[in-house]
């Protein structure tokens, strides 16, 4: 789960006021895909990641926009609605934020003199007009 701890780490960078012992992440359920094709040999972790900033005294709409902007780069080719919350009002200044995405992550697995040698894989780039047919211009 390479991704969901990059992503978490980009959240406690961002200018939101989030603190490493409020910001929860985990995940429930995740599937491992094995895929060998000759001597290629891969595994295909998809997962819904969850994401808590509890406590959280901010305006969530801006946690939401730095999710997002992460999402777009890492996770690309989302649906626009891929990404839920929920929120628990603790009082008039703050709420516990959940945030939940289905996410996933490739890695390539390479075995060298009998060690196993793992790289993450960039997530492939959806062309979305190849799969409605249509193209700028027409």
């Amino acid at each position: 789960m390479k991704r969901l701890a990059e992503l978490r780490e980009h959240l406690l960078a961002a200018p939101l006021g989030l603190k490493a012992d409020t910001l929860v992440t985990f995940v429930n359920l995740g599937n491992v895909h094995r895929h060998v094709d000759g001597e290629s040999r891969s595994l295909r972790f998809t997962y819904p990641a969850n994401v808590i900033a509890e406590q959280f005294s901010g305006n969530p709409v801006t946690v939401a926009l730095f999710l997002w902007d992460w999402l777009e780069e890492f996770q690309p080719g989302l649906a626009p609605d891929a990404v839920t919350f929920e929120a628990d009002i603790l009082n008039t200044d703050a709420a516990d934020i959940a945030f939940s995405v289905r996410m996933s992550e490739t890695w390539a697995v390479e075995t060298v003199d009998g060690e196993h040698r793992l790289t993450l894989q960039p997530e492939p780039r959806l062309d979305t007009d190849s799969l409605t047919g249509f193209s700028e211009g027409t």
